[in-house]
């Protein structure tokens, strides 16, 4: 007989894996945005340093998030905002002693990215 005698099994997981990575990175991270668009408007609400009169301010916190995922870059932005017309003054005003929307991203912002480098580093391995 010619040749060599045998069975040959090739199997290309890698690759695989590689095509599949990007979309997974993508849901987990907007799953991440999305949990911290909620957490932070929460936050907010909970810790906003004014006593209320009508409720409105406080029920006027809002946050959405947008994921886009394009073959270049992707965008995960988080948006924490005021929907009473005098939000604005709260934040600014007396040096922003009633502020909530900054003390918000500086509390949540860096939770939020240890999160999603927890998830990179659980889907690809590293800490």
């Amino acid at each position: 007989m010619a040749g060599n005698p045998g069975l040959t099994w090739t199997s290309d997981t890698l690759s695989i894996g590689f095509a599949q990575a990007k979309g997974k990175a993508a849901a987990y991270l907007s799953r991440t945005t999305d949990y911290y668009s909620l957490r932070s408007m929460a936050s907010a609400k909970t810790k906003a340093p004014w006593t209320d009169r009508s409720g409105n301010a406080r029920g006027g916190l809002f946050s959405t998030y947008k994921v886009e995922v394009n073959a270049d870059n992707s965008v995960y932005q988080i948006d924490l905002y005021h929907r009473v017309n005098y939000g604005f003054w709260l934040e600014v005003r007396w040096n922003g002693k009633w502020g909530i929307i900054n003390k918000t991203i500086e509390s949540e912002g860096p939770k939020f990215f240890a999160m999603a480098n927890q998830v990179m580093a659980n889907m690809f391995g590293g800490s």
